[in-house]
């Protein structure tokens, strides 16, 4: 019988150990995923803060875009107006009577 308590004993010991050993494991195993869930985060995060910037550098281009767009008609208008004033004015006056014909039938 003492030969069985040995085995037993052992065997508790050795699951003991064995048990240990995993926790162990496990511990380094959640410290290891934790620091990758970290580092994977702040890569996200500069990845996401490029993109932001680029997309801002792009919407100031293209406000830069439309108000050079905007100012050069603005310039024709006013050449083609001094250009032909009596004619600036029909059209003004026209427009503004469809406009008054469009509003007064609401």
């Amino acid at each position: 019988m003492a030969r069985t308590d040995t085995t037993e004993t052992a065997t508790a010991a050795d699951l003991e150990q064995q048990i240990k050993t995993l926790r162990d494991d496990i511990l380094a195993l959640t410290s290891t995923v934790a620091s990758y869930g970290q580092n994977q985060g702040a890569r996200l995060a500069n990845k996401a803060s490029d993109g932001a910037a680029h997309l801002n550098g792009m919407a100031k281009d293209a406000t830069e875009l439309a108000r050079l767009k905007a100012q050069g008609l603005y310039d024709e208008t006013e050449t083609a107006v001094r250009q032909n004033p009596a004619a600036s004015v029909g059209i003004a006056a026209g427009v503004g009577f469809l406009v008054g014909l469009l509003l007064s039938r609401r």
